[in-house]
């Protein structure tokens, strides 16, 4: 681990994807699905893409049809990803992911399909298209235990992403705060 990097526990990591996502203006269900693929199924690489990713911050997709495949024009990992596969656990045959920005997020994020919906995903391609496709189950996922190392600058923009979910503390919010004089539920 080198000096500037720091080492973090699975669950901290979820948390904090999880308020970046929501900082950084993503739907709370994508918030949600990234957060368990970077910290049940990421590594440092995939944390930093998703880092870069959310600078973007979130759009809706492009899509158009053709012959049963849906296709995503300049697609983003952090819009497109969750809606590929939820259009392909719907019965899609085929999406394919034209300039995706981030594809150090499609592992982390197929291996989250398999392991929460049971949806058995392949991904094919390169920079300018990647293709998603159902597959045949092989095997049982497991997601790696324990910490993982994070780059202080990485940690550091998500912290800035999660930031932007916090309310100010003012004087007439801490008087408010907490049960109060009854709390009989």
């Amino acid at each position: 681990m080198a000096p500037r990097d720091l080492s973090v526990s699975r669950a901290e990591l979820f948390a904090l994807v999880l308020r970046a996502c929501r900082g950084a203006g993503l739907p709370q269900s994508h918030g949600e699905d990234f957060a368990v693929a970077v910290s049940r199924f990421g590594d440092r690489a995939a944390i930093e893409a998703l880092a870069r990713a959310l600078v973007a911050g979130w759009r809706m997709p492009s899509l158009r049809e053709e012959g049963g495949r849906l296709w995503v024009s300049d697609a983003r990992a952090t819009c497109d990803l969750p809606v590929a596969c939820d259009a392909l656990f719907a019965g899609v045959s085929e999406v394919r992911l034209e300039a995706l920005d981030e594809p150090g997020l499609i592992a982390p994020f197929l291996a989250r399909e398999t392991q929460e919906r049971a949806l058995f995903l392949r991904a094919s391609g390169g920079p300018g298209l990647w293709v998603l496709k159902r597959r045949q189950p092989e095997r049982e996922l497991s997601p790696p235990g324990g910490r993982i190392t994070v780059a202080r600058e990485t940690f550091n923009a998500l912290q800035s992403h999660a930031a932007k979910t916090y309310v100010p503390a003012t004087q007439t919010s801490r008087q408010g705060a907490g049960a109060g004089a009854i709390d009989n539920d």
